[in-house]
């Protein structure tokens, strides 16, 4: 009883709110005045109504934000989860997207050279055939005229189409520029020597051309493959960045390429732009390329001022160097201990001279005077070469001679 006296007296207090509002309102509108009871009587139920099921209406209510607090809660939790699965392939599709794009680029540059080596190779079939059509036409022709190479008559012409096909497989550079100082190769000595080189299809480079060619030659190992020729006899500081073994001329020796050089000591100097050149004695060469050049002093009646450089010491031909067509009979110049090398063309022998200086000699025995040095074993064509060195004035014959020993020991035909 006193529950439902807690229950009904909020609607008796509505009530009576509510009965003089209706009654006001029934003043208001006289058209209502005869319903104004009525009125009092529906504020009464509603409000009895509403009191009694307000804690049921409340239940609901709560019921509903509860549920509606979960279907927010699920909703951000799905939606967080769906934006995370969306980053993630994005970035899969992305990282998919990066690995196709490397993948046809590597596809695409090994298609490019295998239609580099194929036009090579047709360009090289055709210059064969031209030359074996010169050969033919020569020999049917003018079989007198034909100047013997071996036990084979080759025209001049015949001889270099053939030389042309067969090398051409062979990146072959000539280094030449004026920018660029000289020692004993300069002048005119050097551009002669550049044109008949790059008349038997030798590319010529410059300074900055021999960096980019070296380090592409590396990168894409292809080093064992080339040779370069060096027409100035000081080395440009481009590829000899420093006198020791981390300059890029020494990595290229590593890689396998082979490198010719004719003139003065190698490495004595560092060639920079404006024709300036640093020395750097005789540490160059050591670090460089782990050669001595030292000018002992030596008892014989060939040394005049007692020492061994530009002497007058017999030398001789190596059958190694005779194999290659090395023809020399000059002055002593620049030799080396046979030891620091590994083929000899041109020997110093030891029995016409005596050391004095002993404390200076690495070893014992004979001195080399033109030579050859590798740096990596699987490349026997590769290394540094190195032709008699001294001054000498340009020639036909004397080129064609130094052309022979650059182009030497590969089992290819070359033009003399």
């Amino acid at each position: 009883m006193p529950d439902l006296i807690k229950r009904l007296l909020p609607g008796l207090i509505i009530t009576v709110v509510l009965a003089p509002a209706s009654y006001a309102v029934s003043l208001l509108w006289p058209q209502l005045a005869d319903d104004w009871r009525k009125a009092i009587a529906a504020a009464v139920v509603v409000g009895v109504l509403l009191l009694w099921y307000m804690p049921l209406t409340q239940k609901v209510i709560g019921q509903l934000d509860s549920i509606t607090k979960k279907l927010a809660t699920r909703t951000r939790v799905t939606f967080a989860s769906l934006k995370a699965r969306n980053e993630s392939f994005q970035a899969w599709r992305r990282g998919d997207l990066e690995r196709c794009r490397d993948e046809l680029a590597t596809a695409r540059d090994r298609l490019e050279t295998k239609r580099k080596r194929t036009d090579q190779a047709t360009q090289a079939l055709v210059t064969l055939s031209q030359g074996i059509l010169a050969l033919f036409d020569e020999i049917i022709q003018k079989p007198d005229d034909l100047e013997l190479n071996g036990a084979i008559g080759v025209s001049k012409q015949a001889e270099r189409y053939a030389s042309a096909a067969l090398h051409h497989h062979v990146s072959k550079v000539i280094f030449y520029d004026p920018a660029y100082p000289g020692s004993w190769m300069e002048g005119e000595n050097a551009e002669k020597t550049r044109d008949y080189f790059t008349e038997r299809w030798f590319k010529e480079k410059n300074a900055q051309q021999l960096h980019d060619w070296m380090s592409q030659a590396i990168q894409n190992k292809v080093a064992h493959r080339s040779l370069v020729v060096f027409a100035q006899d000081i080395v440009p500081e481009t590829v000899a960045e420093v006198p020791n073994e981390t300059c890029l001329i020494r990595k290229y020796l590593q890689a396998g390429g082979r490198i010719v050089w004719r003139g003065d000591i190698p490495f004595w100097y560092q060639g920079k732009a404006g024709e300036v050149k640093e020395k750097w004695h005789k540490a160059g060469p050591k670090d460089v390329l782990g050669i001595t050049y030292h000018n002992h002093l030596i008892r014989s009646q060939y040394a005049n001022d007692g020492h061994m450089w530009d002497s007058d010491l017999p030398t001789e031909v190596t059958s190694s160097g005779k194999e290659i067509g090395v023809d020399y009979s000059g002055k002593c110049t620049r030799p080396v201990e046979c030891q620091e090398v590994d083929s000899i063309y041109v020997l110093v022998p030891q029995d016409n001279f005596t050391v004095v200086d002993i404390s200076s000699r690495r070893g014992k025995g004979d001195f080399a005077l033109c030579w050859k040095k590798r740096f990596n074993d699987r490349y026997p064509y590769g290394g540094f070469m190195q032709y008699t060195l001294g001054r000498f004035s340009w020639s036909d014959d004397t080129t064609r001679a130094f052309f022979a020993f650059a182009v030497s020991g590969w089992p290819l035909l070359f033009e003399r």
